[in-house]
C-alpha cells in the first residue's frame, strides 16, 4: 500500500466506518472520502491550513449530514499506486448529494490559498476500500458492481500528515437518516 502519511487533505468521514471497512482493506480509522488533496504536509502553509481548519469547524454546524444510498465499485490509481502495480478499489458515488458540502469546504480552502495538489482536477467522490493488484481486484471487486449500502457522511477531517482533526456536521437529521432504510 502506498504511504500517504506525509500528505495533507480535507475529507469527509462516514458515520460508521466499520460498515465500509472490508477484510484485507483499509482499517476503519483510515476510511475517508478525500475532498481535496493539498499536497505534502512539509510544504503546506501551516498557518493557512490551521486558519482554514478553524473556519471549516465553524461552518460545519451549518452543513447537514449527507446520506448517499447508491455506490458503485470503481478502480482508481494515482501515479504512486500504479507504479506499485496496484489499483485502488473504491466505492464511487454521484457527487450531487455531496456537492453543496464540498463547495463550502473548497471555498474555504480557496479563501485560505490552499492548493488542489491532486493529479485529478475534477473531484471524483469515492471511499477507498483497499489497494490491490488488478488480477485480485477482478475477482474481489468487479468494476461497475452496484452497491446499495446507505452511507451517511457526518464529519469533515482536516489532515496534516498523521495528525487529523475533526469537525462534526449538523446532526439534527442524523437519527432520521439512520432509521430510514429507503434508497434515495
Amino acid at each position: 500500500m502506498p504511504d500517504y502519511s506525509d500528505g495533507s487533505f480535507v475529507g469527509y468521514l462516514p458515520h460508521n466506518p466499520k460498515v465500509v471497512a472490508t477484510k484485507g482493506g483499509l482499517a476503519p480509522e483510515q476510511i475517508h472520502m478525500t475532498g481535496r488533496y493539498l499536497g505534502s504536509a512539509d510544504t503546506l502553509d501551516i498557518v493557512n491550513f490551521a486558519n482554514a481548519s478553524r473556519v471549516i469547524n465553524e461552518e460545519c454546524m451549518n452543513i447537514p449530514t449527507v446520506k448517499v444510498s447508491e455506490w458503485r465499485i470503481k478502480w482508481l490509481g494515482d501515479v504512486e499506486v500504479r507504479d506499485a502495480g496496484l489499483i485502488a478499489a473504491v466505492l464511487n458515488c454521484d457527487p450531487e448529494p455531496l456537492q453543496a458540502m464540498h463547495d463550502v469546504v473548497c471555498d474555504i480552502l480557496d479563501d485560505h490559498d490552499l492548493p488542489n495538489a491532486s493529479e485529478f482536477k475534477v473531484w471524483v467522490p469515492h471511499i477507498t476500500l483497499e489497494y490491490i493488484g488488478i488480477a485480485e481486484a477482478e475477482k474481489k471487486w468487479p468494476e461497475g458492481h452496484k452497491v446499495i449500502q446507505p452511507i451517511i457522511i457526518d464529519r469533515v477531517v482536516c489532515a496534516l500528515g498523521d495528525s487529523w482533526t475533526y469537525a462534526h456536521l449538523n446532526r439534527k437529521d442524523l437519527t432520521a437518516q439512520l432509521d430510514d432504510d429507503s434508497i434515495e
